[in-house]
Parts: structure tokens; sequence; C-alpha cells
């Protein structure tokens, strides 16, 4: 029995009449023009897929310089007999039960004892993962099709938490957990894998720079290409190849003893451990931090991902940018790319907390490439999403003032501040405000773009325009809660004031957007 992800089709695929169909590596990378995007249910997998193709990509058609890269775009099209040639040198380790090789697995893996295959699904229901999504439960024997756990399993390899211990040692995360991956998109499959290649020498993950060096080019490879590692081991990071494709999981997939392509089990415990004490993923934008140098920019709990947008784009002292967004920006500039086209930039990540994931996030963001070159842009692009911050907080000082009044109407009497806080945190408002801008915000990306390519100069009137219309949207937000409140005069006493305090905390922001 076998299951080889370059023939199977196991690749959700959206096409452009609209349906979505299975497809293998080697359909994807031969026709994905005919082919939208990539999609499922969960971004994770979305994400893991696309760093695989790419990783398939990069090693086949030998993406060492910016010319290789380049060559792509001015063609429009990449070898496709060159791929297949690679594909089918490598085809033995692409299947998910072969006995000497299995794809993304560790051979003759069996430590402990066997598990639930929901253990491959951060969504799913295992142990003390957090019911999110899924009711299953660890002693309901299910199986899945082959298809489902080939996204699980590369899906895992990505994004698999930590903490706990395992049959060989404690699990620690994998390359992707606690950080946002960026990916930027095209009009078709096509374009957003070429979007997303960069040069090999330029998407080094041991600097900074992403400069790589003679030894890291030749020793770099996918970890198809190597001998297993000994679970639970430790070793350096070879290059971007090695880590896009890197095994924090020991796993070994147990198929159906009835001789289908399902899988009834899974053997897991900690794979290899990453020996480098700094990384810098190439589709990771990285913050510096005064006390701690430079962090992954990553998805956090409750918050909008595109606040930190010109932090994601921005390369540079205080923010590095994607190695990958760089090398568009360079194709930009050089004419390769036209400057005035539109992408779209998707971030995907998940919040997670002591091995339970509380939220993954798809964001997706409209992005004229003129933004990746020009500094100006980002610059206006960064300021509009701080007045907007501080909107949020002039909306803060209102509630505040609404809670107390609501709690507290008599003079004198002592502010429980553990009580207003409570009465804060029920309130909807600013959850509401920010699903407001949101949109108005992409429709201001766009505007700054045009405006700057156009030589219109409305930079300005566009960031007053944008100041007015966030206070506006939270005056709103606070009016809507208002209204909801209390209507005898403890309520209206309260409304009063909160719209006072509101009022005055954000009159300097409005008196800049009139322009006094």
């Amino acid at each position: 029995m076998g299951y080889n992800l370059i023939d199977e089709g196991w690749i959700p695929c959206l096409l452009p009449d609209g349906g979505i169909e299975n497809k293998s590596i080697r359909e994807v990378l031969s026709r994905p023009k005919d082919l939208l995007e990539i999609v499922d249910p969960s971004p994770l997998v979305v994400a893991s897929i696309h760093r695989l193709l790419i990783a398939v990509l990069e090693r086949s058609l030998s993406l060492t310089s910016s010319e290789d890269v380049k060559r792509i775009w001015l063609d429009g099209r990449w070898d496709v007999v060159k791929i297949d040639k690679y594909l089918d040198r490598w085809h033995e380790r692409f299947d998910l039960f072969n006995e000497r090789r299995p794809f993304y697995q560790s051979p003759d893996f069996s430590k402990g004892k066997p598990i639930t295959v929901n253990k491959l699904f951060n969504e799913m229901s295992t142990a003390n993962n957090t019911v999110l999504f899924d009711r299953r439960y660890d002693d309901v024997a299910s199986s899945i099709e082959a298809s489902l756990a080939a996204r699980g399993l590369i899906a895992t390899q990505a994004f698999a938490l930590g903490g706990g211990k395992s049959s060989t040692i404690n699990f620690l995360h994998a390359p992707l957990v606690g950080k946002a991956m960026v990916l930027l998109k095209g009009e078709n499959l096509c374009e957003t894998l070429a979007l997303n290649l960069a040069p090999l020498e330029s998407c080094s993950p041991l600097t900074l720079t992403g400069v790589a060096s003679a030894e890291e080019l030749r020793n770099d490879r996918p970890t198809w290409e190597a001998e297993a590692d000994v679970p639970g081991g430790e070793r350096f990071v070879l290059g971007w190849l090695d880590l896009l494709t890197w095994q924090p999981r020991a796993v070994r997939l147990v198929p159906c003893e009835d001789g289908s392509d399902h899988v009834s089990s899974i053997y897991m415990a900690q794979g290899t451990v990453i020996k480098n004490e700094v990384l810098f993923d190439p589709m990771v934008s990285y913050r510096r931090s005064k006390d701690y140098g430079w962090l992954p920019i990553g998805i956090e709990l409750n918050r909008e991902v595109w606040r930190d947008l010109s932090a994601l784009l921005r390369a540079g002292d205080e923010a590095t940018g994607t190695f990958t967004l760089r090398s568009v920006a360079a194709l930009a500039h050089e004419g390769v790319i036209a400057s005035s086209k539109l992408y779209r930039m998707d971030v995907i990540g998940m919040c997670s907390e002591k091995a339970k994931v509380h939220q993954w996030k798809h964001a997706r963001m409209p992005l004229p490439l003129s933004y990746l070159d020009n500094d100006l842009l980002v610059g206006y692009l960064s300021r509009a999403i701080t007045i907007a911050e501080r909107v949020e907080q002039c909306l803060q000082a209102g509630m505040k003032e609404l809670a107390t009044n609501l709690l507290y109407p008599s003079p004198g009497a002592e502010p429980d501040k553990k009580a207003i806080g409570q009465l804060i945190a029920s309130f909807q408002v600013i959850p509401r405000y920010w699903s407001d801008v949101e949109v108005p915000f992409y429709s201001l990306i766009y505007e700054l773009s045009s405006s700057v390519s156009q030589g219109l100069d409305r930079e300005a009137d566009i960031i007053r325009d944008w100041t007015r219309f966030s206070v506006t949207a939270a005056e709103n937000a606070l009016d809507v809660q208002i209204r909801s409140a209390d209507n005898g005069a403890r309520g209206m006493k309260a409304a009063v004031m909160a719209r006072r305090r509101f009022f005055l905390s954000s009159w300097s922001l409005m008196k800049d957007a009139r322009g006094m």
C-alpha cells in the first residue's frame, strides 16, 4: 500500500469556476495558472502547504541568485521539465506509507503508545486541548483519509505546540509557533508561488541580512534529501530549505488494517531540536525589543493583524520586514514587476498559551507593491495606525467614565476598580470600533498609494479624513453602548459624563484634523 503526494490529489485548490478539487504536487506545479489558490478550513494547513511547495520549487529550479528568480518573471513560467525530473528522482520519499523513508515521518518509530490522529490538528480536541472547533474526544475511535492526514502532518511539522512529556524528550514548539507568516498573494497560484520565491543566496535564516555563506548554499537541502534525524536529537539549521521542511515531531502514521489508504492512529514524540540560538524565518517580520533584541511579530489575541502592518512591511533599525518581500521589492525596483501592481498580503498565525490554541487568524489585506520600497508611504501608514490607536485610548476614557457613573452615581463614593474593570470588559465597544474601521483602513492603503504614485499630493488630506472618520466611528460605538445602558437618571448622567470625557480626550486629534 502506498500514498504518494506527488501523484495523489491531496492539496485542496480553488478553481476559476468556484469549485474545489484536490490536486497532487505534480499537478499543482505543472499548471498553477489554472488554479486560483490553495484553500482549507485551517489557515495553518494553507501556510504549511505553501512552504512545502516553495521548498520544492526553490530546490528543483536551483534558485540560488536573484537572476534565477528574475528569469521566472521575465519568462512568465518555470521549467516544468526540470521540476518533473526532480520529483521523479525523489519520488519514493514523498510516499506517506513508504517502509524505508515515509514522507515527513520517522521510519520505524514506535516509542510509547499509538495516539489519536486528532493530534495532527490543533483545532481538534485532544488531551488538554481547549474544545474550540471540535467535539470529538480521544477515547472515540476514528480514522481519516490519507489526504487529510497528509495536510495535518505537514501543518504539525510547522505549527506543533510545545509543552508536556513525550517518549523522547519534552515537546518543544515547532518553527512557526509565535510567529505571523507573511504570504504575498497573486491573481492565481502561479503568481502566488512566484511572489514568495526568493534567491537562496539572500534568504538565509542564519543572519539578519539574509546573506548566505558558500558553505550554507552547499549544505542546505530539504528534509527528504537527507537521512532521517534521530528522534529527540538536536542539530543546527543548515539554511532556508532545511528550515522550510524542519521536522520538530517524530511521527509515524499507522494505516488501517483493512488495506485502505486511511490512517487509524499515529505515534508522536519530540523530533529534531533546533540548536541555533537565533534564527530569522524569511517569511516572518521581526521587531527590535530593547530588552530582548529581535523578536518575531506574532498574532496577538483580540488584536487586529492590520494594526501591525507598518511593522510587517518596514525594513530598518526597528523592524526587518520579510526577506521574501524584500525580494519582490527588488524585482519591482528593477521594473521586472510593475510597482503599481496591486496584490494581497495574507498574514497567518495562531495565538497559544501552555500548549493550548486560543485563536488562529488568516488576515487578508490589499498591498500595492509601491509600499515595499517607499519608506514615506509606510510612514503615512504607520501614522494612520497610531491615530486609530490614540482614538481607542479616548474611547477607553469614555467607557471608564460611563462605567464609573453607572456603578457609583453618588459623589464621594469610593469606586471599586475591579468592578469598574469588569463592567468595561462586558462592553463590546472596542471590538465594534475596530471592526468599523478595518475595511476603511484597507481603502486608505490604496488611497495613499494612488496619491503618491500619481503625484496628487493628497496624503495630508487623506490622513485628516481618516482621523475624522476614526473619531466618528469611536463616538458611534460609544453611543451604541450608551443606548443600551440604564435609561433612568443614573444612565442619563453617565451618558453625559461619558460623552464629555470622550470629547475632551479626542479634542486634540480633531483639532489637528481640522487643521486648526
